[in-house]
């Protein structure tokens, strides 16, 4: 069950967020979707799929400025090349080690919600694998065991991206064992938003006109597709 957190969400998020559950749950692994003006952030990721990429990497930005839309689009992306991505929402899991533990052997497909079935299942992946939590700010609790007792067992296979509202700890910058990257996500160009409400608003049919309201997105940097859909004042519901 993928839930939706909506406070302090404005209408604009609600509608970009609700648009990208519902990619999430109909569209197959292997439909590609592109993501507009986040090049530079899906290369960044990529090289977690690599032996020598960093083992940890956190992509973090404000509220509603495109996290799980990129996150989804880079878990999209290397599934259709048949890489193991498993992409964890943060707020359907509970904040305790057994909760994400039952949730990564489901994703897995083991019978028991163990560290050690886990780490046997992971072992077994000959290419790197990467673990992706989005809203991981909503996870504090996991942070210092997924840091100090998770990532060592699973080996260096294993590379992890957290997706949060906020920067990591210093303890995760600070830590002189792990190979780390760390990226903000900056707001979009009025060209890239412009880009991607069109393309939302073709594929559902909803946005009749679109065209002649974007000259207000296309003069301005715009924080998420969920603030260039309040900027013009569309419903695309």
């Amino acid at each position: 069950m993928f839930l939706l957190n909506l406070k302090n969400m404005s209408a604009g998020d609600y509608i970009a967020d609700r648009y990208m559950v519902e990619k999430l749950n109909a569209h197959p692994p292997g439909d590609h979707r592109p993501v507009f003006g986040r090049e530079r952030e899906l290369a960044l990721l990529s090289e977690s799929m690599r032996h020598s990429g960093p083992r940890v990497t956190h992509i973090h930005g404000i509220s509603g400025i495109g996290k799980s839309a990129l996150i989804l689009a880079f878990a999209t992306m290397w599934r259709s090349k048949r890489r193991t991505v498993l992409l964890l929402d943060g707020r359907t899991i509970e904040p305790t080690e057994s909760g994400f533990q039952l949730e990564l052997s489901r994703m897995l497909r083991i019978g028991r919600s163990t560290l050690g079935s886990i780490v046997s299942a992971l072992s077994k992946k000959n290419k790197p694998v990467v673990i992706a939590l989005d809203s991981y700010e909503v996870l504090g609790l996991l942070d210092a065991w997924l840091r100090q007792v998770f990532l060592s067992p699973v080996g260096k296979n294993v590379h992890m991206i957290l997706v949060s509202r906020f920067a990591p700890a210093p303890q995760w910058t600070e830590a002189p064992a792990l190979s780390r990257s760390s990226s903000p996500l900056r707001c979009f160009t009025g060209q890239h938003s412009s880009a991607a409400i069109i393309s939302i608003g073709n594929r559902d049919g909803s946005a009749v006109g679109i065209k002649e309201h974007l000259g207000r997105v296309e003069s301005q940097a715009v924080c998420g597709i969920g603030r260039a859909i309040d900027a013009i004042g569309l419903d695309l519901g």
